[in-house]
């Protein structure tokens, strides 16, 4: 075989290999989008690149051509876009080589199309093909890519199609009335090593307006937008800003039209300012074309430094706990990871870093009220001392059971006092100006009460509602006492000789600099018991039922009619000396002038006691110790009929119930 045989066996089995390496594309994740037209293309289109923020993970057409209307010898702008792997941009030495081709049969056949910018670009690194139609109808375009060094040498590279593209010539130019534009992504980052971009792009009505759009960027510092493609740039410099990105459609006759679309650029993460108490809510901004693999949320403390993941989530999305002052100053960012499969279906992981964000954290500036309180009634406590001391560790017959929030047993002349404060915690940041307080008596204590704030006297106002008082003190002015606090001081002496349980206790009502409402505030449930610090009894009807002849020689136990107790005691006293509870049958049973012969007994569950018309005593309550109401342990009354004649009829009997009492001391 001759060296040239030899040359061009060589020659067309690189042309093998290279019909070969075109036509091996890899498989995506994302689907291709559908086609402008449904023209078949020299290629089949390659699959959308995924977009992560305004950078790439693939690569592929991130410019699709657009159909175009145009006129006769008038000359018309195809352009496309690529999108490269984050990790492909990295080789500073590979370009871009694209390829047109157009097909003036509906796609059935494809042939290059050449203008007049490839003489000066030997390697077609030019994304653009103008195109000068010399007659009416429509040639379909279609371009394709390769990304390689200098020349497509072994081993060959991907070839990428873009959507094929519809140039439709008309006999005279067409004006656009009006356009719309719109932008893929509408925020930008600016802090990455590669500079983020997006597209713009415009529709114009009619759609088949033949004049050409262009750009324009309100400030390129901030990005930059390309005039003829459309193409929107962000700077790299960690310049924040927006821009407003404006189309404007070149019109024959009529005016130009044009529209605008706002574009953000920035580190990803705002700032937030947050009042105390609140979380924060961060957010990383831009599009994301699928939900990351993992999101590491920072937390840099303000004094500190430190830096420490707070969680590690798939949001892009994290609020914060519930803050302090202590959070001001804070930053946070987020490490945005996401992982696809390159070229070679080999899996790749980007990490997008977001901008350090402040967290602002103002102080709160609502009230923060609390009223305490302690009440002391001062007759029963001083009574209760000085018996101690007399009986120098006998029993007490002083009972004494008030807390700070129940007096149990106020009787007619006791001094009771009130005594607690009122403060605003949040006194230094706090709305809260002046106050007014208010608080409910019985009626009969008005003429008995005084009202001290601080060591002062005060004045009260009074308002009567049926059997009760409201008072009210007004003129609290937080601005003018130490640390938003006030002492209060309610005095009063009992008139009240009647059993009466009473609820009260302060509120606050509180008002800022201009006397708007800012709430009630209110302390603790105050329980007043007025009684007439004496035993208290009530006895109940006893019934044994009907009985017969049968019943003679047996014992019938009683039952209380209304399913209550024997005796309902209510031990009022204070001072609770020895006291024996005694019981006297003063009448037989009698129906009418009939006598029964009938005994009657006491029982206590335990013993049994006969009742005759001599007191029995049934229930000692020793010296300290409150007389209890009989019936509620067992206790009852039993009925034993003798043998002796019998006639029926209503027999009734009266028993008396006396409280004899021995004084201890």
């Amino acid at each position: 075989m001759t060296r040239k045989q030899w040359q061009e066996l060589l020659v067309a089995a690189l042309l093998v290999v290279l019909a070969i390496g075109v036509l091996r594309r890899p498989r995506s994740r994302v689907q291709a989008e559908a086609a402008t037209t449904t023209v078949p293309g020299k290629g089949t289109p390659s699959a959308a690149p995924f977009g992560l923020f305004g950078f790439y993970l693939n690569t592929g057409f991130s410019l699709q051509p657009e159909d175009r209307y145009t006129y006769v010898n008038n000359a018309k702008l195809l352009t496309t876009d690529t999108a490269h792997s984050m990790w492909a941009i990295f080789n500073l030495t590979a370009k871009d080589h694209f390829q047109w081709y157009q097909s003036v049969d509906g796609g059935k056949n494809w042939t290059k199309a050449q203008d007049g910018n490839k003489a000066s670009d030997k390697y077609g690194t030019t994304p653009d093909l103008i195109v000068t139609p010399s007659k009416e109808g429509t040639v379909y375009y279609q371009a394709s890519f390769q990304y390689y060094t200098v020349l497509p040498i072994w081993p060959v590279t991907n070839t990428y199609f873009s959507k094929v593209a519809a140039v439709t010539t008309l006999p005279a130019p067409i004006d656009a009335s009006a356009v719309k534009v719109s932008i893929d992504n509408n925020y930008l980052y600016n802090n990455q090593d590669v500079a983020a971009s997006t597209f713009v792009h415009g529709q114009p009505t009619p759609a088949n307006a033949t004049g050409n759009i262009t750009w324009t960027s309100s400030d390129p510092t901030i990005a930059a937008v390309d005039a003829k493609t459309g193409k929107v740039t962000a700077n790299k410099s960690g310049k924040d800003g927006q821009v407003t990105i404006t189309g404007t459609v070149q019109n024959d006759g009529l005016a130009d039209v044009s529209d605008s679309v706002t574009l953000t650029v920035g580190g990803g993460l705002a700032d937030e300012t947050v009042t105390e108490g609140q979380s924060a809510d961060f957010h990383v901004l831009g599009n994301i074309d699928q939900k990351p693999d993992n999101v590491a949320w920072h937390r840099v403390d303000a004094k500190t430094k430190d830096d420490k993941i707070v969680a590690n989530t798939q949001s892009l999305d994290y609020q914060t706990p519930v803050t302090t002052l202590t959070d001001k100053g804070a930053l946070y960012y987020a490490e945005v990871t996401v992982t696809m499969l390159d070229e070679q279906e080999k899996p790749q992981t980007q990490t997008i870093k977001t901008r350090r964000a402040e967290l602002t954290v103002n102080p709160s500036t609502v009230p923060q009220v609390t009223i305490t309180s302690d009440m002391k009634n001062l007759t029963a406590a001083a009574e209760a001392n000085t018996t101690a001391q007399q009986l120098s560790g006998s029993v007490n017959p002083i009972r004494n059971d008030d807390t700070a929030h129940n007096l149990t047993n106020i009787v007619q002349g006791d001094e009771c006092k009130i005594t607690g404060t009122i403060i605003d915690a949040n006194w230094v940041y706090s709305t809260m100006a002046s106050g007014e307080l208010t608080f409910e008596l019985p009626s009969s204590l008005s003429n008995q009460l005084k009202f001290k704030l601080n060591g002062n006297d005060q004045a009260v106002a009074k308002q009567t509602v049926g059997s009760e008082t409201i008072f009210s003190v007004s003129g609290l002015d937080f601005s003018q006492v130490l640390f938003g606090s006030y002492d209060y001081e309610i005095d009063f002496t009992s008139p009240i000789t009647t059993n009466q349980l009473y609820t009260t206790g302060l509120r606050l009502r509180g008002s800022d600099k201009n006397n708007q409402p800012l709430g009630t505030y209110s302390g603790p449930s105050l329980r007043l018991n007025f009684t007439d610090g004496v035993i208290d009894a009530t006895a109940h009807p006893i019934t044994f039922g009907t009985l017969d002849t049968t019943s003679l020689g047996k014992t019938v136990a009683g039952q209380v009619m209304d399913g209550g107790n024997l005796l309902d005691v209510r031990d009022n006293r204070r001072r609770r000396d020895q006291v024996a509870v005694q019981l006297q049958q003063s009448t037989p049973f009698y129906s009418g002038d009939r006598p029964l012969a009938a005994d009657l007994f006491y029982d206590s569950g335990s013993l049994s006691y006969p009742l005759s018309n001599v007191a029995q005593t049934v229930i000692n309550a020793g010296a300290g110790i409150a007389v209890q109401s009989i019936g509620a342990k067992g206790e009852h009354l039993n009925l034993k009929l003798l043998y002796a004649a019998y006639q029926a009829g209503h027999y009734t009997a009266t028993l008396n119930w006396t409280f004899a009492t021995v004084p201890s001391v």
